[in-house]
């Protein structure tokens, strides 16, 4: 079931692992991170995050710009707002290809972060462009007018039951 979900997400954009705690979500998505390198590859968790789970996720997002153009002194035009959320994607994007991952560890209700799912639908669109991946795991349902061209791009799943053998 694991080897049907990474073919999967071969031919797609992002694998949404949607089921309850304890179900092996963060696991899965481990093996799979484990299997890109470093610096192609991000891992956020939004656990805990609560209000600031947008503005941490952005900001995670940029350090792993930082981290793929080794140009630090980006950081202040981020905090002045002087780049657009798209404008990063859409560089990470070109940066990693097809080698790169972006894991979303534990995505919070989507009614409590409208932002946030805006923003992993730019994600998606700008990574669909150059083959690169999301993951995101979470116990809720993605919320229904999620906007991602194609919808084809998004493969939800309850997890499988995984174990550290596989």
């Amino acid at each position: 079931y694991s080897d049907q979900l990474k073919n999967e997400l071969e031919t797609s954009t992002w694998l949404a692992l949607i089921d309850g705690p304890g179900k092996g979500k963060t696991q899965f998505a481990i093996s799979i991170f484990q299997e890109f390198e470093d610096p192609f590859r991000c891992w956020i968790s939004l656990r805990n995050q609560g209000d600031l789970t947008s503005k941490h996720f952005r900001e995670q997002i940029f350090l792993w710009l930082i981290q793929l153009t080794n140009q630090p002194e980006l950081w202040l035009a981020f905090i002045y707002g002087q780049i657009p959320y798209q404008n990063i994607i859409r560089e990470i994007a070109e940066l990693i290809k097809y080698k790169g991952l972006l894991v979303i560890d534990d995505l919070p209700q989507a009614t409590s972060q409208a932002d946030l799912y805006q923003e992993i639908e730019i994600a998606v669109e700008e990574f669909s462009n150059f083959g690169a991946k999301i993951i995101t795991t979470g116990q809720w349902n993605l919320p229904p007018l999620l906007s991602v061209e194609p919808l084809s791009s998004v493969i939800i799943h309850s997890c499988p039951y995984f174990s550290s053998d596989d």
